[in-house]
């Protein structure tokens, strides 16, 4: 993602109103206001990548195999409820769907339709300065989940993001982020994709958890 364009949605995420931060917690994403500020090790992601067996769906270091499980991105994000889960929704118009979730006319709509998306820098142009807009909380939801758990293509948002926040509240976001983390694995792997999707901030956050457990053996007190 542009680095300005994350500049701009961590700065919305830090001043965001009470209502903001409600919306986050009720939409169980309130976890990037202190992960938002969690700097990404690009050379320990593009190291770690080197050992995924997208064959396997495995890590494999040495002879241990690991893959994130849904618990683990879940204990990560603070949620443990895996009775109602959302799983990735069906493709629909881009601009009707704009206007159901974030109340965006027609006309405006439209201006931001881009391929099979939109126009992220539209919506934090729109919504970042005005706190009292209706859907402010809502679109405020959509910029965090695709900035930090479901990153893609720039400034462009795939359709399927506005769908999958209209069920937020009702059904555990963890499978979806986890199924794309690991389908942006197979595609760096496979050299299909230039960039990462899914959410490399809990994959790195998950590393780190396991490279905890590997330290230096402790000197000998009697070894000189």
């Amino acid at each position: 993602m542009d680095l300005s364009l994350l500049r701009k949605i961590n700065k919305w995420v830090s001043r965001t109103s009470d209502v903001g931060r409600d919306h986050l917690r009720h939409v169980c994403l309130s976890c990037i206001v202190h992960y938002g500020q969690v700097k990404l090790n690009l050379p320990l992601l593009r190291a770690a990548s080197n050992f995924w067996d997208h064959t396997r769906h495995v890590f494999l270091f040495n002879r241990c195999e690991l893959c994130p499980m849904m618990e683990e991105f879940g204990a990560i994000m603070g949620l443990s409820n895996f009775n109602h889960i959302l799983l990735p929704p069906k493709h629909a118009d881009i601009v009707p769907l704009l206007d159901e979730v974030l109340s965006i006319p027609y006309r405006l709509g439209s201006s931001w339709s881009k391929n099979d998306g939109f126009d992220l820098h539209a919506l934090i142009d729109h919504f970042s300065e005005v706190v009292d807009e209706e859907c402010y909380p809502e679109a405020l939801v959509v910029a965090v989940l695709v900035s930090f758990f479901l990153t893609g293509d720039f400034s462009e948002v795939d359709v399927v993001v506005l769908d999958a926040v209209s069920r937020m509240d009702k059904e555990n976001p963890i499978p979806m982020i986890l199924g794309e983390t690991l389908n942006g694995l197979d595609e760096l792997k496979e050299s299909m994709c230039p960039y990462y999707e899914g959410s490399p901030l809990l994959f790195q956050i998950w590393l780190y958890e396991y490279f905890a457990l590997i330290t230096a053996p402790e000197k000998h007190p009697l070894d000189y």
